[in-house]
C-alpha cells in the first residue's frame, strides 16, 4: 500500500490493548505512516502525562504536535482528516449514526462485563457471563438486522469504523472464553458476529496489526494472577494471621509471589492454586473460612466459636454473606469508575444494610464482641477487611461504614481494629493504599487492554 503524506503521526498505546490497537488498524486501513510509542503503564511516562493530563491512559494520537484522546474520537478525527482515503464511516447521516450506537453499545455494555470475567471466579464471574452473552445476542440480533444485507464489512468491502471498534477485542474474547470457560461467539450462538469478525481478522493489515494470540494470552495469564491476588496485603491472609495470634500460636509467614506462583504453593494447593494456605505437621489446608475453623478445633483454648450449634449456625451464615455477597461489590467498585461504580455502591451499601441489621438482631447482645471479651470467628472474618473499606471510601467519596449510617458495625469493628494482637496483624494502612493504588492503577489499564 502507498503511504499516504501525513505529517508527523504518532501512536502513544500498549501493543496488547484492543483501544490502540483500533487506532494503527485504522491508520493502516488509510495508509497512514505513523512511529507507534509503547507506553509502560505500570510507571507512566512524563509524555504520556503531558498529552494526556486528564484520564492519563492510552491510546493518545499525535499529529503535527495537536493531541487526541479516547480511541471513538481519535477514529472519527482520522476518517475526517483524510477523507479522500477509504472511508470508515459512511456518508449517509443515518448508517453514521447506526454504527456510533453500537460502538457506543460495545464498549458501554460490553466491556464492563469482560472487565468484571477477567478478575474474578465463581458466581460472581458466571453472573457476568450471562449478562455478556445476553447483550452479545443484542449485538447479534441488532447487527444483523441493520448490516445483514451488506457484503462482507458493515461499510462495505473493506473494514470500517464499527469492524476497528469491536474486532480488535475479538481474541480478548476467545481469552475470556478460556478464562471462564463459557462460549461467547461461535458459530453456533452469534453466527452473524463470529462470521463477521473472523473475516476481520483475518483481513490483510487488520491481521498485521492485531497482537500475537499466543503472547497475548501469556500476557494475560500474568496480568490476571497479579490483579486478582496479592499476598501479604490480602485479607483473607490476615484472617489467618490474626486467628493464630489470638490463640498465640507462633508461626512461620512464606510470602508468596502469585504472578510466578512457587512450586510451594502449587504443591500444597494444586486445586485454586491461591492463598491463603496453612501447612501444619505436613497437612496443607486451603480457604480461608475452613482454616479458621481447623484453627480453632485443633487448638480449643480461646475458642473462635462459641459452643452452641445454632449460634454457630448464625456466625457461619453470616461469615458466608460476607464473602459472596459483599466481597465481589467491593473489589468492582475499587476497579471500575462512574456510573458502573455508582450501581456498585449502591449495591454495597444495601449489603451492609442488611449486615448492620442482621448482626444487631443476631448479637446486639453480646459485648464486647460476640464471643465475648475477646474476638472471634465473624470478627475474625469481616474485621480483616477494614482496611480494604477505607480505601473504598477514599476511592468513591461514599461513607460505607461510619457512626451515622451503620452505628453497630462501626464500633464492632472500631474495637477489633483496636485490639492487641489484632492491631499488630492489620496491614500497615499507609503501605496498603501505595499497594492499592498501583494495583488499582494497574487494572484499570489493563480492562484497556480487552
Amino acid at each position: 500500500m502507498t503511504m499516504a503524506t501525513s505529517g508527523e503521526v504518532k501512536i502513544i498505546g500498549l501493543w496488547a490493548s484492543s483501544y490502540c490497537v483500533r487506532i494503527e488498524v485504522a491508520l493502516k486501513l488509510k495508509g497512514i505512516s505513523y512511529e507507534y510509542i509503547d507506553e509502560d503503564l505500570s510507571n507512566k511516562s512524563p509524555l504520556l502525562l503531558q498529552l494526556n493530563p486528564i484520564h492519563k491512559k492510552v491510546p493518545v494520537l499525535l499529529h503535527n504536535g495537536k493531541t487526541i484522546a479516547e480511541s471513538l474520537i481519535i477514529l472519527e478525527y482520522i476518517d475526517e482528516t483524510w477523507p479522500d482515503l477509504p472511508a470508515l464511516l459512511p456518508k449517509d447521516p443515518y448508517e453514521r449514526a447506526l454504527l456510533r450506537f453500537w460502538a457506543n453499545f460495545f464498549d458501554s455494555k460490553l466491556s464492563g462485563s469482560g472487565r468484571t470475567i477477567f478478575i474474578t471466579e465463581g458466581e460472581e464471574q458466571e453472573k457476568e457471563v450471562a449478562v455478556l452473552k445476553e447483550n452479545l445476542n443484542v449485538l447479534e440480533n441488532g447487527l444483523k438486522k441493520d448490516f445483514g444485507d451488506k457484503k462482507s464489512f458493515c461499510n462495505g468491502e473493506t473494514p470500517g469504523y464499527l469492524e476497528v471498534v469491536m474486532g480488535p477485542s475479538f481474541f480478548w474474547l476467545k481469552i475470556l472464553e478460556d478464562v471462564s470457560r463459557a462460549k461467547l461467539i461461535d458459530h453456533k450462538n452469534t453466527p452473524f458476529l463470529f462470521s463477521w469478525l473472523t473475516e476481520f481478522c483475518e483481513f490483510g493489515v487488520a491481521k498485521d496489526a492485531l497482537p500475537d494470540q499466543a503472547k497475548l494470552v501469556a500476557f494475560a495469564k500474568k496480568r490476571r494472577e497479579m490483579l486478582m491476588e496479592s499476598s501479604k496485603h490480602h485479607s483473607y491472609c490476615v484472617r489467618v494471621e490474626v486467628a493464630l495470634k489470638l490463640k498465640g500460636i507462633s508461626y512461620e509467614y512464606l510470602e508468596e509471589d502469585l504472578i510466578t506462583k512457587s512450586p510451594v504453593l502449587l504443591q500444597f494447593n494444586p486445586i485454586h492454586r491461591k492463598i491463603p494456605v496453612l501447612l501444619h505437621k505436613g497437612k496443607s489446608l486451603a480457604e480461608s473460612l475452613i482454616i479458621l475453623e481447623y484453627i480453632d478445633e485443633t487448638w480449643p483454648d480461646s475458642p473462635l466459636m462459641p459452643t452452641d450449634p445454632h449460634e454457630r449456625a448464625r456466625l457461619r451464615f453470616w461469615a458466608s454473606f460476607f464473602d459472596t455477597k459483599m466481597s465481589g461489590s467491593g473489589k468492582t467498585i475499587f476497579f471500575v469508575e462512574g456510573e458502573e461504580q455508582e450501581k456498585e455502591v449502591a449495591a454495597l451499601k444495601e449489603f451492609l444494610n442488611i449486615l448492620e441489621n442482621g448482626l444487631k438482631k443476631d448479637f446486639g447482645s453480646k459485648k464486647p464482641f460476640f464471643n465475648g471479651e475477646s474476638p472471634g470467628y465473624l470478627e475474625v472474618v469481616i474485621g480483616s477487611t477494614i482496611g480494604w473499606f477505607k480505601l473504598l471510601e477514599d476511592k468513591t467519596g461514599a461513607k460505607l461504614i461510619d457512626q451515622e449510617t451503620t452505628p453497630f458495625l462501626f464500633s464492632w469493628i472500631t474495637d477489633f481494629s483496636e485490639f492487641g494482637v489484632v492491631k499488630e496483624a492489620l496491614p500497615d494502612q499507609a503501605k496498603l493504599l501505595d499497594f492499592a493504588k498501583k494495583r488499582r492503577e494497574m487494572l484499570l489499564e489493563s480492562s484497556k487492554h480487552q
